[in-house]
């Protein structure tokens, strides 16, 4: 369920001190939806499901119908995710069809009427949307509700997607097409075991990022020799800033506790 908060500037302010970058102003979200240190949310929330923004993640688009976004996931700007979609094979495709709500509701009231809408089976929107780590989307991408983007996928500028996407995948065109993917097949199943991002990158090292089978190769390596190890974030649900977001002192002792909890979890 949909729940509506403030974040004053000022707990915004402590917020970003801690590396999770939100505008002040309103939110409607679901309050169990949690937000990972560091990351961003630009645009603000509409979001109806308990989702994590996972750690090393942001988006410069309205986050909503989301189920889930993992780490080190870059979303740009204009991207809608799993608008309602009406019936196409009922007498009408109006929402009145089948929303008691919205503009409908006064004038029903008003005009009296026996009519009942009808909930839509199965409805799309009702469908979160998953994405997973280390994905990249374009602006002005359209995702349908209930759809999957795997680890490592691509989805260019202006695509519209309608189906999952596998790991590492390179998505363009409307309706989405894989055009390619990103790197062959051997390099993809070895990123799908490391996981890398597991990881901080601030634990990366010299490691040349640009050569991709060496730099897997040292992460394998530092990972079996006990030399890096899972990165455990910071983080705080939207019912904790619903409680908190215009009380400062009360967000910056709890953020100094989360912190501190993270910290003793590594």
């Amino acid at each position: 369920m949909i729940e509506q908060f403030e974040l004053n500037l000022e707990c915004a302010a402590l917020l970003e001190i801690n590396n999770i970058y939100m505008r002040g102003g309103k939110y409607n979200a679901n309050l169990d939806m949690r937000i990972e240190a560091p990351s961003l949310i630009f645009s603000g929330t509409e979001n109806d499901y308990p989702a994590v923004i996972s750690a090393f993640s942001y988006s410069w688009s309205l986050i909503r119908n989301i189920g889930h976004i993992g780490r080190y996931t870059s979303i740009a700007k204009d991207v809608t995710f799993g608008e309602t979609e009406h019936p196409t094979d009922w007498l009408s495709s109006s929402s009145f069809t089948y929303d008691p709500g919205f503009i409908w509701q006064r004038f029903a009231e008003q005009h009296g009427t026996g009519f009942q809408p009808i909930s839509l089976p199965a409805e799309p929107k009702r469908s979160p949307i998953i994405i997973g780590n280390d994905v990249w989307i374009g602006t002005r991408v359209y995702i349908r509700g209930g759809v999957t983007i795997g680890d490592g996928a691509i989805v260019g500028n202006d695509a519209v997607v309608t189906k999952d996407i596998p790991p590492y995948a390179v998505v363009v065109g409307n309706p989405g097409r894989i055009v390619k993917y990103r790197f062959p097949e051997p390099i993809i199943e070895r990123f799908l075991r490391l996981k890398w991002w597991r990881f901080s990158y601030t634990d990366f090292g010299d490691i040349d990022i640009r050569n991709v089978p060496e730099a897997i190769s040292s992460l394998e390596d530092l990972c079996s020799s006990g030399c890096i190890v899972p990165y455990t974030p910071m983080s705080l649900t939207f019912r904790d800033l619903k409680e908190m977001g215009t009380r400062p002192s009360e967000l910056a002792q709890f953020l100094r506790n989360a912190r501190t909890a993270a910290t003793q979890a590594r």
